[in-house]
């Protein structure tokens, strides 16, 4: 959280920073600059600064970590104090460590306005803990055979979810799925591309575990822009590939570039997959999808020259516990490094390696649907994105700027 302070219980620390008065003066002052900010009134300030010293006073540790009970019996008072609190625990407590989340949730639903007369909503199933909301929804998406990368995707965004919900999800969610996305965007700061994956993971939770699918209705995906693909040059990928050290790590590196291969599908290679009479090679991708891919004659012998070392080996690439193929961050590392060696500043991950072939592909002439396939790109409209990123026509543009008579006043 900007500038709040952020510590354990004094009677945890060691050597306390701050005396009591201070600690809560220092929390006063960050309200008062965030309700500044807000154009809260002066007057109104003071009131809110009045119903939040004792309850700072109380409570020695992290606002965030005063029991939801006692912050909803200070707010019963009146709708002032109300409001106080409201502004505080949103406002101010905008951000607050990860331990804190889940009882800031808490308070956060304490806070909100009351409504009497609206009925409250019966869940479409019985509620159920949180664990066992998590284990339902990790049977539905294995019975669905989804891949083991996106289960865990989809378990971390709805528990992130249900922390903050702070209470058993219910067909009445509506409105506090959209708080919930606009908080990822707002307050997290999430990029729209990662917060429209967690709305996936809710739509699924809500659909087939919640029995509640027309929760997600009014969520709409946020507008994630297009973004180009990064790139490198032909002459950069012979000085990166050049530059891995050792024979292993080079052939990574080829394979990677020379078959267009995700990082997931380049770790889960198996010598099984190749057909060395045909030159080709079996790629198992993203939802199952299997596709075939060329294995260049040059890239071919190097290959099994490098498998005529470890014939009993279960994945091409193995770490250090024989059967195991090598851990994704491996692989990532002996690209780093590869690009640091060469002293080619990187451009995003080893995916951009997979950028540069489908791009060199297009520029030497293969067509975008030859490229769809050997990518495994379901829509065509995926692979189309390259031909924004290749050379070929653009560098046969001319500059208007070329036309301009303009006097040579030289570059001094």
């Amino acid at each position: 959280m900007d500038g709040a302070p952020v510590g354990k219980p004094f009677a945890e620390q060691r050597r306390p920073l701050r005396t009591r008065e201070e600690w809560t003066a220092s929390w006063l002052e960050q309200l008062g600059r965030r309700a500044a900010d807000a154009g809260v009134s002066v007057s109104d300030v003071r009131g809110y600064s009045r119903t939040l010293r004792p309850l700072l006073d109380g409570h020695a540790g992290h606002p965030a970590d005063i029991a939801a009970e006692v912050v909803a019996a200070r707010a019963a008072a009146d709708d002032a104090a109300r409001d106080a609190l409201r502004f505080f625990y949103n406002q101010v407590l905008s951000r607050v460590p990860p331990q804190y989340e889940e009882n800031l949730g808490r308070i956060r639903e304490r806070l909100e306005p009351r409504e009497p007369e609206k009925p409250v909503p019966v869940p479409t199933r019985p509620l159920a803990a949180s664990g066992q909301l998590l284990d339902l929804l990790c049977k539905e998406l294995q019975v669905r055979n989804y891949s083991g990368r996106t289960v865990k995707n989809y378990l971390g965004a709805v528990t992130g979810y249900l922390r903050w919900l702070g209470r058993a999800p219910s067909s009445d969610d509506r409105e506090r799925v959209r708080d919930y996305v606009l908080y990822l965007r707002n307050d997290r700061g999430q990029a729209p591309r990662t917060v429209n994956l967690r709305s996936a993971a809710l739509q699924f939770f809500y659909q087939h575990v919640v029995g509640a699918g027309r929760v997600m209705d009014s969520v709409a995906r946020m507008k994630t822009g297009r973004t180009l693909p990064k790139v490198y040059g032909r002459s950069d990928m012979e000085r990166i590939i050049d530059a891995a050290g050792n024979a292993k790590h080079r052939l990574l590196l080829m394979l990677a570039y020379g078959c267009g291969l995700r990082l997931g599908e380049l770790r889960m290679l198996r010598p099984a997959d190749i057909d060395w009479s045909r030159a080709l090679i079996r790629i198992r991708g993203k939802g199952s999808k299997d596709r075939l891919v060329m294995l260049d004659p040059g890239l071919g012998e190097t290959l099994k020259e490098y498998l005529s070392h470890q014939p009993d080996s279960r994945y091409v690439f193995e770490g250090q516990n024989p059967g195991n193929p090598y851990p994704r961050r491996t692989i990532e590392k002996i690209y780093e490094n590869a690009c640091r060696t060469a002293g080619i500043a990187r451009k995003g991950g080893i995916h951009s390696l997979r950028h540069s072939f489908a791009t060199h592909l297009l520029e030497q002439g293969t067509g975008l649907r030859q490229i769809q396939e050997v990518l495994g790109h379901s829509s065509i409209k995926t692979t189309e994105v390259y031909t924004h990123v290749s050379t070929t026509e653009i560098g046969k543009i001319r500059s208007p700027l070329a036309g301009l008579r303009l006097k040579d006043r030289g570059t001094t």
